[in-house]
């Protein structure tokens, strides 16, 4: 009998704690997130309405009140609160991958419009472009350090981004 006891060890009250905070930040979440996300979400009909009904809530102490009532009608399903979890997360890493590549993509385009570093990034980045491409790249790049044209800047990156992503 002491054996059963000791299995059904009750969690702690902090944790429990901790596990109603992280359903309440999830609540937050859905609240936040915008109507076209909330589509790709396996969300129940219910949940939804009271996403949307919370959304139009303007006072601050009641959307407090009503993101605590979404965060119990999420607690009733623990694996349906998972998946929410896992989706909104998927889809934040993907923002992350999105902010990474962007900004390889900025850093690439700034070293080759720069004199020092221009020659040596376009060999880097040759053996991805097709001949026209390249020949493109390296017009727009001339036109880029000679005169100040930003519409030659942002066409480098459009360039950039239209043969690298896939190929990187």
């Amino acid at each position: 009998m002491k054996e059963e006891n000791r299995l059904k060890i009750k969690p702690s009250r902090s944790s429990e704690k901790r596990a109603a905070h992280a359903v309440e930040d999830l609540a937050r979440q859905l609240v936040q997130t915008s109507q076209g996300e909330m589509e790709n979400l396996p969300l129940e009909a219910d949940l939804k309405r009271e996403i949307g009904r919370v959304r139009k809530i303007r006072g601050h102490g009641a959307v407090k009140r009503e993101i605590k009532h979404l965060a119990a009608l999420l607690r009733r399903d623990p694996e349906e609160t998972e998946k929410i979890r896992e989706c909104l997360e998927d889809r934040q890493s993907g923002d992350y991958r999105n902010t990474e590549d962007f900004h390889r993509l900025e850093e690439l385009r700034e070293r080759l419009c720069a004199p020092a570093t221009g020659e040596k990034a376009l060999l880097e980045i040759e053996s991805l472009l097709s001949p026209e491409e390249r020949a493109r790249l390296q017009k727009l790049i001339h036109t880029c350090l000679h005169s100040k044209d930003k519409k030659a800047y942002r066409e480098i990156y459009r360039l950039l981004r239209s043969n690298l992503d896939s190929g990187t």
